[in-house]
């Protein structure tokens, strides 16, 4: 998953009591978005990124990161909500032809 892939939302559940005050809207299971950013995680060395996606846009916050220093961040999501169904792509026409035919493909197989 990059910047600019498209993709689809997985799980839009157990979100946390506040989070929706930290979003302008949040994800819904099922519809299409392009990703924005992609976060660094400041929380851990090696733990998995973050990923923001155009038209939700998340508060600025700061934060202690794990090196000790601050820094400025979007509230973002844990990137195991979306799954990246087209990577990122020059050509729109394309992209919006192969979504469509796989999101049929998908639908035959699951006999939807």
């Amino acid at each position: 998953m990059k910047e600019g892939s498209i993709v689809v939302c997985v799980d839009d559940t157990n979100w946390s009591f506040d989070i929706k005050g930290k979003f302008n809207k949040l994800p819904v299971k099922g519809k299409l978005y392009t990703v924005s950013k992609i976060h660094p995680n400041y929380s851990c060395v090696d733990g998995p990124p973050g990923v923001s996606v155009k038209g939700i846009y998340g508060e600025l916050t700061s934060i202690r990161s794990y090196t000790g220093k601050y820094v400025v961040i979007e509230w973002h999501f844990k990137m195991k909500r979306f799954k990246e169904i087209h990577p990122p792509s020059e050509n729109i026409e394309t992209v919006n032809e192969e979504i469509i035919e796989n999101i049929m493909l998908e639908g035959v197989e699951n006999n939807i």
